[in-house]
């Protein structure tokens, strides 16, 4: 049913260029944005306070492309948002939600039960510990993880990735999708 999609070209390998493009396009809408609020001339008591929509410089496209590049989600807004995503990252060192700092992650590939991720730590001199947990809520079952030519067993809803400064790495983890019960439970609390 879809006629063209940049993303799901780019995941089948006819559109390699797309990450970049994505990326130069959202960093350019934000800027744009950005200089959209610095120039706003209402104060607290002029500003429409439920419609601050055109100076934000998060939008839905933004977080779309993120969605579909860091964690392959699809981003679904409807009154709320719904998380359908493959992958989830914590910061396992300072214990929280989301990313560490310095790193980058990039879907690369997937399929019905794998998906291939590249995550790069960007700080020359600090080492990061990444968390990679199957799905938004832990619903997906990490079966194995393909590093290299090693297939490493898993069994569980994540893992953690040690970075050394200055590098990266590009893992394939195999998935049994909806499997697990699905838990707002950080994966060292579960």
């Amino acid at each position: 049913r879809i006629t063209s999609n940049a993303c799901l070209e780019y995941l089948d390998g006819r559109n390699p260029g797309y990450p970049g493009e994505a990326l130069r396009r959202i960093l350019g809408d934000v800027h744009a944005r950005v200089r959209l609020a610095v120039a706003d001339s209402t104060t607290p008591d002029t500003r429409l306070v439920d419609d601050p929509m055109p100076i934000n410089p998060i939008q839905a496209d933004t977080l779309t492309s993120l969605n579909q590049l860091m964690v392959g989600g699809i981003y679904m807004y409807a009154r709320s948002i719904v998380a359908y995503t493959r992958l989830r990252y914590f910061d396992a060192d300072q214990r929280r939600s989301g990313i560490p700092d310095d790193v980058a992650a990039l879907v690369e590939g997937m399929s019905d039960d794998t998906v291939t991720v590249s995550l790069i730590n960007v700080n020359p001199l600090q080492p990061r510990t990444v968390v990679v947990q199957g799905g938004a809520f832990g619903e997906h079952q990490i079966i194995a993880v393909h590093h290299e030519d090693r297939r490493i067993p898993v069994e569980h809803s994540s893992f953690q990735v040690h970075l050394a400064p200055g590098t990266g790495t590009t893992l394939t983890l195999e998935q049994r999708r909806y499997a697990n019960k699905p838990s707002y439970a950080f994966p060292w609390d579960r």
